[in-house]
C-alpha cells in the first residue's frame, strides 16, 4: 500500500472462488490480533473458511506469531492503522505513519505480505483524508454490533441475514462473535455459501 523499510512481495490478485457464479459472503474481523484471535482461526480451519482480518499495527508487533499464521492459512490481512485513531483527527503525516508502520509491521510478521485492503479506525473518514491516501477503503454491508452485543445467538441471528456479495463486520476482541462463530460457519455453508476473503469477493 505504502513504502516502508521492508521490501513487499507484490500482491497477486486472487484465484479463488468465482464469487459471480457462487454465494459467496466475506466475514472481516477487525481490531486484532487479540486474545481470541487464535481460537478464531481454529475455528475457520474447521470450517474450511476464509476470512479477512484488518489488523491494528501495534497489535502485530506484540503477536506477529498470530499474523505469521493469519497469511500461512490463507486469510487476507487488511491494514487497520497503527493506533486505532479515527483518521480524520490526524495529519497527513500522521496518517501516512500510521499506515505505512503497520504495513511494516505486517509484512515483517508474514515474511513480506503485502496488504490490499485496508479500514479507517471506527469506518472514520473524510474528503481530506481521501485525498490524501489513493486507495479506496473497504467498508462492510452488515454490522451486529458486537462491540456491545453480549449475546452469541442475537450476533448469529443477526450474521446470518447476510446475502450473497455481502462483507460482515465482526470484531476480533468481541467474545460474543467467538462464541457465535461456529454457528454463524454452518449456516452458511448449510445454505450453499462460500465464505471468501474480501479480495476474492470483490477483486
Amino acid at each position: 500500500m505504502l513504502q516502508s523499510c521492508v521490501q513487499p512481495l507484490m500482491p497477486v490478485a486472487p484465484s479463488g472462488p468465482d464469487c459471480t457464479a457462487l454465494r459467496c459472503v466475506a466475514i472481516t474481523f477487525d481490531g486484532g490480533p487479540t486474545g481470541n484471535t487464535a481460537a478464531i482461526l481454529d475455528i475457520l480451519a474447521e470450517n474450511r473458511a476464509k476470512a479477512t482480518f484488518f489488523v491494528i499495527g501495534k497489535q502485530v508487533e506484540r503477536q506477529p506469531e498470530l499474523v505469521a499464521r493469519m497469511a500461512a492459512e490463507g486469510h487476507e490481512i487488511g491494514n487497520h492503522s497503527w493506533s486505532h485513531v479515527p483518521f480524520p483527527r490526524l495529519s497527513q503525516a500522521q496518517i501516512l505513519k500510521e499506515l505505512a508502520d503497520t504495513d511494516a509491521a505486517i509484512q515483517i510478521a508474514a515474511n513480506g505480505y503485502a496488504p490490499r485492503v485496508f479500514r479507517p479506525p471506527y469506518g472514520s473518514y473524510s474528503p481530506r483524508v481521501a485525498s490524501i491516501i489513493a486507495d479506496a477503503p473497504t467498508y462492510w454491508d452488515l454490522d451486529p454490533n458486537d462491540w456491545e452485543i453480549t449475546s452469541s445467538a442475537e450476533i448469529a441471528q443477526q450474521v446470518q441475514q447476510a446475502r450473497p456479495g455481502m462483507i460482515v463486520l465482526l470484531h476480533s476482541f468481541a467474545g460474543a462473535s467467538l462464541r457465535a462463530l461456529p454457528s454463524i460457519l454452518q449456516s452458511f455453508q448449510t445454505r450453499g455459501y462460500t465464505m471468501v476473503t474480501v479480495s476474492e469477493l470483490r477483486p
